[in-house]
């Protein structure tokens, strides 16, 4: 996904020839390099300053049907989401009902 800020952003812009991977792009390097073979994707589906309980009604709005591995982060709202860890709970329950049964970190 080309211009997400999962791929150049690493605590602000950077400019010139040398652009920071962040760890999404560096852990998807990884498994490609170490897992049976290098076609693995990265989606992300993250909405910028959404607190889970707004996220959480309209989930697969964002995450694709047929996932492997979900990082669920909510950092840049850290200090909302201790008042909504039910909302939390329900999407780790939603994403696990999934058809592909992913892993849910």
């Amino acid at each position: 996904q080309p211009g997400k800020r999962c791929m150049s952003y690493n605590g602000g812009l950077q400019h010139g020839k040398y652009k920071p991977k962040g760890w999404a792009i560096r852990f998807l390097e990884h498994i490609n390099r170490s897992f049976p073979h290098p076609r693995h994707r990265i989606n992300n589906s993250a909405l910028d300053k959404t607190p889970v309980a707004n996220f959480a009604d309209c989930l697969f709005s964002h995450v694709p049907a047929h996932v492997h591995l979900v990082v669920a982060e909510w950092g840049s709202m850290g200090n909302f989401n201790h008042l909504h860890l039910s909302r939390i709970e329900q999407v780790a329950r939603n994403l696990l009902k999934l058809p592909s049964k992913p892993v849910v970190v």
